[in-house]
């Protein structure tokens, strides 16, 4: 029985913020689950907030406390939509349905999702809009001696390095 490879994307909620690629194979279900995984529960500073809550809070901004929109799972996920396809389909063509040469090749791709996320907040312009000068200021007093400068969505870093990635069968 031919395997069968679904790409899509799917936002969980702040708990386990994660974009999902999975395969259907006749033992079952294999999936890799990309962004911030884990129970969520790590607060990042004496505020209280954990990084999927504040990938969340980014994500989809809260209007309500004049918080904007810097969605940076779902464009870097769509501009790479085609390469994941590609990817997952030359998997399944290279593997069939050994689940272990599938585990690993999704292991892999997943290594690939995190850079690209990555690489989306830290290169190239900045994630509009753009942080107001307060915000800049607060940055430029943080961030001394950060590889990435002061950027949206980059204070310390800590955010950045918390995406990650894992292969989750069943």
């Amino acid at each position: 029985m031919p395997s069968r490879a679904n790409v899509k994307h799917t936002v969980k909620s702040a708990k386990n913020l994660s974009s999902v690629l999975s395969a259907n194979l006749p033992g079952g279900k294999i999936s890799l689950r990309v962004g911030f995984l884990g129970d969520g529960t790590a607060q990042r500073d004496e505020d209280g907030i954990t990084n999927p809550q504040l990938a969340a809070v980014h994500e989809f901004g809260v209007p309500e406390k004049n918080i904007p929109e810097r969605a940076f799972m779902g464009p870097s996920f769509d501009k790479n939509r085609e390469k994941y396809r590609e990817q997952m389909r030359a998997l399944i063509a290279r593997a069939g349905s050994d689940a272990s040469a599938i585990e690993r090749g999704l292991g892999l791709i997943g290594a690939g999702m995190v850079s690209d996320i990555r690489d989306y907040i830290v290169g190239g312009a900045p994630i509009p809009p753009e942080n107001s000068p307060e915000v800049k200021r607060r940055k430029e007093a943080k961030s001394s001696g950060s590889p990435w400068g002061v950027r949206t969505l980059v204070d310390t870093g800590q955010l950045v390095r918390s995406i990650s990635w894992v292969v989750v069968k069943g």
